[in-house]
């Protein structure tokens, strides 16, 4: 695997299992609290766990394409991964769920979400150690709100994400 890609990987594969310890130690009472017209920390890793699924799978998909239809992101690809993750640290700031992502469920089981998270992480390690130093600096994933980003933007994105969500799994379990 890519030296860069398996730093980040580390970091977002760290996020997680912090996040899950601590998510280990909650009461099924303090997994499914929540505000009114908010999601509950079960919700949110539910959440989490469908957006990597929908960026892995849309990853697979890319990398069936000859590599050169996929192109570099360049200067431009930096600068929107910069600014998708600084608005993600706005914790303000709400976002709309993709369309693409299915709706979360009211209450979903917590240990049938971590196994499946846990898999879907294995196989996304997988993919990519597949990635070599080319394909690194090609824009195999398009957010939805920042266009084509290199799978170590991706993985900032995707830790980003885990982030904003980890605090309000924080925050509402509280």
């Amino acid at each position: 695997m890519n030296s860069k890609v398996k730093k980040a990987l580390d970091r977002l594969d760290n996020n997680l299992r912090q996040t899950l310890e601590y998510m280990d130690g909650l009461s099924e009472e303090k997994l499914y609290q929540a505000p009114t017209d908010a999601w509950n920390g079960a919700q949110i890793l539910h959440h989490i766990y469908q957006s990597e699924m929908g960026v892995a799978a849309y990853i697979t998909k890319k990398m069936m394409a000859d590599r050169k239809e996929i192109g570099k992101t360049g200067f431009s690809g930096l600068v929107r991964s910069y600014l998708l993750n600084r608005a993600l640290k706005n914790y303000d700031k709400k976002f709309r769920v993709p369309s693409s992502l299915a709706p979360v469920p009211e209450k979903p089981y917590y240990a049938e979400t971590k196994a499946n998270f846990l898999e879907n992480r294995r196989k996304i390690s997988e993919l990519l150690g597949k990635f070599d130093g080319d394909m690194v600096s090609r824009g195999y994933f398009k957010h939805p709100r920042a266009g084509r980003l290199n799978i170590v933007q991706t993985l900032s994105f995707m830790n980003e994400h885990m982030e904003r969500h980890s605090e309000q799994i924080r925050e509402r379990s509280a």
